[in-house]
């Protein structure tokens, strides 16, 4: 009986060890499964943080590059031709450079200013057929020359300078901003009103500027009066021509001086008288047969069937 009780209490003891053993080995593979899932999470947050930072480095790149082209766009060089018209339809071309946005109509008129030295102060507003050009009243079309005129922008007369400064204004305008028409207006829209031109002159704002060769081939707008058109006519003259041989005729009030083709010498000199139909350029003497100058149906300035092209 001992015998058997002493081997059922090794059997037992053998029992309770194995089953220790038992757990331990499953209490270690179960923290190995944990320790592995814990690096597996590692890694795989390590990865989501890579990711992140990579997209975050290549929205920051696309915002610079955004930047950068949006900067050099708004800094790339730009060019705008300025268009002097002078009488006889002779237009002097001018480009400028700038850069950032496209300058706007006042802008625009503001370089001319600077160009010619007359005020172009206006105002400009778009309309469905082209652009409403409003002029201010302390602008050169209202007051004249202020303080010594260029050279290349030296006016005899106020009428001469007036045609020329809407000439260039319009053409400045339609040439640049690709527009059809442009309507002239004067002090916050009213009609265009310009008393000290000869003879005065309103040109309505609801019809767009045709150019001085248009008012000026219509003698009617100028008016009944004989006194009136003698004067606007006398105006009309002054200034140099320029001969298609190279001579220039220059007509300064009461006298006239022919320069040879260096445009300084003078060959010959004589007093200037006008009537409705001619400017007569008499002798140095003062008797007739120097010849005459007029303007014929198309407003050019004709001597002996050669056309003059004004040139200042």
């Amino acid at each position: 009986m001992k015998k058997i009780s002493i081997i059922l209490a090794l059997s037992m003891s053998v029992c309770l060890l194995a089953a220790c053993g038992s757990i331990e080995n499953s209490s270690e593979t179960s923290s190995g499964k944990t320790s592995s899932s814990e690096t597996s999470s590692g890694k795989t947050s390590s990865s989501e943080t890579s990711s992140s930072e990579t997209s975050s480095s290549e929205s920051s790149s696309s915002e610079s590059k955004s930047a950068e082209s949006s900067q050099s766009s708004a800094e790339s060089t730009r060019t705008d031709t300025l268009y002097a018209v002078f009488s006889g339809n002779r237009v002097n071309e001018h480009t400028i450079e700038y850069t950032g946005e496209k300058k706007n109509a006042k802008e625009l008129a503001d370089e001319l200013t600077k160009l010619t030295g007359l005020d172009f102060t206006i105002t400009a507003s778009e309309t469905s057929d082209g652009l409403i050009i409003d002029w201010d009243a302390d602008s050169s079309l209202f007051t004249g020359p202020k303080g010594e005129q260029k050279e290349d922008f030296f006016f005899y007369d106020y009428d001469t300078m007036c045609w020329f400064m809407m000439n260039t204004i319009c053409k400045t305008m339609t040439e640049n901003f690709d527009v059809e028409n442009i309507y002239y207006t004067m002090d916050g829209g009213k009609e265009l009103s310009l008393q000290k031109l000869s003879p005065s002159m309103t040109f309505p704002s609801d019809i767009p500027y045709m150019g001085s060769d248009f008012y000026l081939a219509h003698t009617d707008l100028k008016g009944d009066d004989d006194e009136i058109y003698y004067e606007n006519t006398q105006a009309d003259y002054q200034g140099y021509w320029q001969y298609p041989y190279g001579t220039v005729l220059e007509i300064r009030d009461d006298t006239w001086f022919l320069y040879e083709e260096d445009g300084v010498t003078v060959s010959s000199s004589g007093p200037v008288e006008y009537d409705e139909e001619a400017a007569y350029l008499m002798n140095a003497d003062g008797s007739s047969g120097g010849g005459k100058v007029y303007f014929d149906e198309n407003n050019n300035l004709v001597d002996s069937g050669s056309i003059l092209t004004h040139i200042s």
